[in-house]
C-alpha cells in the first residue's frame, strides 16, 4: 500500500506542471477521501470487533463486509439489500457505517440516485445521535460530492454565475463547520480553500492551505497535496501581478 501511495504522490508532483489547479484537485481528491474513509472504517470495524463479541455485533460486522464484497463484484443491489438491513439494528455505529457506504453507491451511480446518495449524507450529518466523527465525515463528503457536480464540464477559470452563487452557499455551509473541536478539520480547511479558489479567491485560498501545512499533526498525503496548492496558488499570483 505504500509504494502505490507513493506513486500516487509522485504523479501529483508531475501533473501539477501540466494541469489546471482545479483539474488536479477532480482527478486525485477521490484517492484521499476514499483511503480516509477505508483507512478509519478498518480501524473502527477491528476494534469494535474485538469489545463486543456478542452475537448481534458479530452478525452485523459479518453483514457489512458481506456487503462490501458484494460491492467489490458490482453486485450493488444485494450490496443495497444487506445495507439497508444493517441500518435498522440497533447498533448506531453500524449503522452510520452501513449508511455511508450506501449512499457511495447512489452517488456513484448519478443522476436521482446522486440525490438519493447526498440525502442519505445530510440526514447522518444533521442527525445529533450520531458519532461527531460520522457526523463530520458525512458532511466532508456531501459538501465534496456538491462541488464536483456543481463544477462538473466547466473550465475553472470559468465558472458560470450561477455556480458562483451555489459555490458561496457551500463556503457558508464550511466556514459554519469549521472550529478547534472538530473531527476532520483539516478535510474542512481543504474543501474551504478548493471553493475559494473556484470563486477566483486566491488569497483568501493560500492562507486555508498555509493553515493546513502548518497543522503539526496534518496527514501525510493531505500536508503534501496542501503545499503543492500553495506553490500553485503563488505561481497564479506572481502571473497576474
Amino acid at each position: 500500500m505504500t509504494e502505490n501511495f507513493n506513486e500516487l504522490l509522485q504523479e501529483v508532483q508531475k501533473d501539477i506542471q501540466q494541469e489546471k489547479l482545479v483539474s488536479i484537485w477532480n482527478k486525485y481528491q477521490k484517492y484521499f477521501f476514499y483511503a480516509i474513509g477505508i483507512l478509519f472504517i478498518v480501524f473502527f470495524g477491528v476494534n469494535k470487533y474485538v469489545e463486543n463479541q456478542q452475537h448481534e455485533k458479530i452478525y452485523i460486522s459479518d453483514k457489512y463486509l458481506q456487503a462490501q464484497e458484494y460491492l467489490a463484484v458490482k453486485q450493488t443491489e444485494k450490496a443495497l439489500k444487506i445495507l439497508e438491513t444493517i441500518a435498522q439494528k440497533d447498533s448506531k455505529a453500524y449503522h452510520a457505517l452501513a449508511r455511508l457506504l450506501e449512499a457511495k453507491v447512489f452517488v456513484d451511480k448519478g443522476s436521482d440516485d446522486f440525490k438519493k446518495g447526498q440525502k442519505i449524507l445530510q440526514d447522518l450529518y444533521s442527525d445529533h445521535k450520531n458519532d461527531a466523527f460520522f457526523r463530520s465525515f458525512s458532511k466532508a463528503v456531501y459538501l465534496n460530492n456538491e462541488i464536483e457536480m456543481i463544477t462538473r464540464g466547466q473550465d475553472p477559470e470559468k465558472i458560470s454565475e450561477d455556480t458562483k452563487v451555489a459555490l458561496r452557499a457551500l463556503l457558508s455551509i464550511v466556514s459554519e463547520s469549521i472550529s478547534d473541536t472538530t473531527p476532520l478539520k483539516i478535510m474542512f480547511l481543504e474543501i474551504k480553500g478548493l471553493i475559494l479558489v473556484l470563486l477566483d479567491q486566491q488569497e483568501d485560498a493560500l492562507n486555508e492551505f498555509l493553515a493546513i501545512a502548518q497543522t503539526s499533526q496534518c496527514p501525510r498525503g493531505l500536508k503534501l497535496r496542501a503545499e503543492l496548492m500553495i506553490e500553485k496558488i503563488k505561481t497564479h499570483i506572481k502571473n497576474l501581478a
